[in-house]
């Protein structure tokens, strides 16, 4: 059986430290119209069938974790614990719309493929046929890369980056085992999301290097830093048929923010990131400590950028807050639904932010956006 992918052992990882809490996804897909029932029954039985990932079972028996696809909805299975599903699904008709609620553990998606998967059922409900990829080829891929000098540059990369900011700078100055986080949402105006927009195009960057900048600015203005990282997800499909993939791809990657260089400086550095976004960042911190000796990780403060475009035929996609991270704080910003309007995200762990904090934060990143 193949031991687990790269960004499967970041979220191992995380939920051996931080418990199941924070590696637990749920989205619901409000449709605008009351489906039938019997043709949504046929519909998610095809979509089973070609979804590999939820056929996938993952084993953990104290030393190693391995994986192997069957006929069923997988399992997670621990050592000294009872199998228990990796994933659930419950729809109810209310008011005359149909409505999906759907949990995962993150070992078998992300956000692109959960929104891939609500495609490719939209699809088989309307009997169409659509681009298929298998997470068992990704799995080929990932342990070919294991396996390359691809990887070996990687690790020199991110190491450089390291050099060049030798001590990292957290937001918060405590630690604290409380994993306990809130969300405050705020969403810009139009005329808002057209300044920072046109403020992105005369930089010559994007609006996603824009916001990297302004918070980690804002970030190292409050601990007195001029460089420091921020972390942040990266799609991590190489290609077409990794992009009509369920599963598990994401990958977290430190994103060096030099102050001083600007949002003009954060996007150079992007270039970089990107070209070595397959490294684990677990593998990657693990050599990084051994080679600086760091304790801790390179950051506390993530940024997640979510321009994803769907067709689900009008359908209403929400994400649901579970209440723990094991980060300081996450932004997530949300530029989806062509509403001309981008919605933010604040994510903080309350035993170390006050909601005061993050609004101050809030109103630093705005004014360098």
């Amino acid at each position: 059986m193949p031991t687990l992918t790269l960004p499967q052992q970041n979220i191992r990882q995380m939920q051996q430290r931080f418990g199941d809490g924070v590696c637990a996804l749920h989205f619901s897909v409000r449709f605008p119209r009351e489906l039938s029932r019997s043709r949504l029954q046929a519909a998610w039985n095809t979509t089973l069938a070609q979804t590999d990932a939820l056929r996938l079972s993952i084993t953990d028996n104290g030393d190693e974790t391995q994986q192997s696809f069957g006929d069923a909805p997988g399992l997670l299975r621990l050592a000294g614990q009872a199998p228990r599903p990796l994933w659930q699904a419950a729809w109810r008709e209310s008011r005359g719309r149909t409505l999906l609620n759907f949990h995962c553990h993150h070992l078998i998606a992300d956000a692109w493929g959960l929104y891939t998967l609500a495609d490719r059922l939209r699809h088989n409900y309307h009997d169409q046929s659509a681009p298929i990829g298998t997470y068992a080829h990704f799995i080929a891929a990932d342990a070919a890369y294991r396996a390359s000098d691809k990887r070996t540059r990687a690790f020199a990369y991110f190491a450089d980056q390291l050099a060049q900011c030798p001590n990292p700078v957290f937001l918060a100055s405590k630690l604290h085992p409380s994993l306990d986080a809130k969300r405050w949402t705020v969403t810009l105006t139009q005329a808002q999301t057209e300044r920072i927009y046109a403020q992105a195009q005369r930089a010559q960057t994007t609006p996603y290097a824009l916001f990297l900048y302004a918070l980690g600015k804002a970030v190292a203005d409050v601990r007195g830093a001029q460089r420091l990282f921020l972390g942040t997800t990266v799609l991590n499909r190489t290609g077409a048929q990794e992009k009509n993939t369920v599963g598990m791809f994401v990958n977290t990657v430190p994103v060096l923010i030099d102050t001083a260089a600007g949002a003009e400086g954060v996007s150079a550095g992007l270039v970089g990131v990107f070209r070595h976004q397959r490294c684990g960042y677990v593998d990657l911190l693990a050599q990084l400590r051994h080679r600086y000796g760091l304790q801790g990780g390179l950051f506390d403060v993530m940024l997640n950028y979510q321009n994803i475009r769907t067709d689900l035929d009008g359908a209403a996609v929400q994400w649901h807050f579970h209440g723990q991270q094991s980060e300081t704080l996450q932004l997530h910003i949300h530029d989806w639904g062509n509403t001309g309007a981008l919605t933010l995200d604040y994510d903080y762990r309350t035993a170390l932010l006050t909601a005061h904090d993050v609004r101050r934060l809030h109103r630093a990143v705005l004014s360098r956006c």
